[in-house]
């Protein structure tokens, strides 16, 4: 449990230093940070599903559990979207980067928000469920 904690942890934290990396325009900064984001991500989703494996989802923790799922899965659509206007906002030149950057923050917001709200729903179901 406390290495799905350290991970939820890292993976917020990345995120945060992506969102600043882009809002402030440093763009190799950006990138790399993405990455080190994704992998944080994936040590997070693998530590939680080895946790889960130990937990019994019924009542509060199986609605959460459901809502969870869903959000997870809105968060993975929204992802293509977010990298395509990135690569579009990398791109862009001219009068063409404001409206690049605009799509970009839109996606960028709903991906963060969508992050944020999967975390806590697995962290709520986390709380409720028993272990087996």
């Amino acid at each position: 449990m406390t290495w799905m904690v350290v991970a939820l942890a890292a993976t917020v934290a990345a995120l945060g230093a992506v969102v600043w990396s882009g809002i402030t325009r440093r763009r190799s900064l950006h990138y790399k940070l993405i990455v080190v984001f994704a992998i944080a991500l994936g040590v997070a989703i693998w530590r939680a599903r080895v946790v889960g494996m130990g937990l019994r989802f019924e009542g509060v923790a199986g609605v959460l559990h459901r809502v969870h799922l869903s959000a997870v899965a809105l968060t993975f659509i929204v992802l293509p979207f977010l990298v395509v206007s990135g690569v579009r906002l990398a791109r862009a030149v001219g009068p063409a980067a404001a409206t690049a950057r605009l799509a970009h923050k839109k996606h960028a917001v709903r991906f963060v928000l969508l992050v944020v709200v999967t975390a806590v729903l697995g962290t709520l179901m986390t709380v409720f469920a028993t272990p087996r």
